[in-house]
């Protein structure tokens, strides 16, 4: 299996095949400052030192960096729960208003919210009036699909239509044991983004 190499890894082995190359091609590689014993163990210190103030640094921001994110959670917090505060509000303010004008739109200088209508869709009120009305009226196949210890309200919406207050079944029947969600307005709430300037 190959082993996959760093950037810094292929440099250094690349390093080592031109020191080799040039050492094969010259009796010997030129070095830019290593040139004696003396200037070789100094640069050993320097490399040694430099580790060491890595692991110093990485220590203390290791140290360090804890109460600052400690602090920034804390104010993500604070923020988070005054912007669901916020959002909340703003949500019923804009629904009520909907509520009073169908048409209306909230549209200001610093955010929009954008409206939607749940459509409206059958759903069980009552599990054994529902069961008991579809043993009587479906063909077994079909009962056999919508029904395994209880309606399957995926299948059985594929049957059913909301039809006013009622819901009707794909030949027209009213269905016993449901009843109709009639829907609902939601609002999407677009803050405008500040300028930092």
């Amino acid at each position: 299996m190959e082993q996959i190499l760093t950037p810094e890894q292929k440099q250094y082995e690349q390093a080592l095949v031109n020191i080799g190359q040039e050492i094969e091609q010259n009796g010997h590689a030129v070095t830019r400052f290593v040139t004696d014993d003396d200037k070789a163990d100094w640069a050993f210190k320097q490399l040694s030192q430099l580790a060491a103030e890595h692991k110093h640094d990485q220590d203390y921001v290791d140290h360090n960096i804890q109460p600052y994110l400690d602090w920034l959670a804390k104010r993500d917090n604070k923020r988070k729960s005054f912007q669901d505060f916020l959002q909340l509000d703003l949500m019923t303010y804009a629904l009520n208003k909907r509520r009073d004008d169908p048409k209306y739109k909230l549209n200001l200088p610093h955010g929009k919210g954008t409206f939607r209508r749940a459509k409206a869709k059958p759903v069980v009120k009552d599990d054994q009036a529902l069961l008991s009305w579809i043993a009587s009226n479906w063909p077994a196949e079909r009962a056999k699909e919508a029904v395994k210890e209880e309606p399957r309200k995926s299948v059985l919406n594929k049957y059913m239509t909301p039809a006013g207050d009622k819901v009707v079944d794909d030949n027209g029947q009213i269905v016993d044991g449901m009843g109709v969600d009639t829907g609902h307005d939601s609002v999407t709430l677009k803050p405008l983004e500040e300028d930092d300037d």
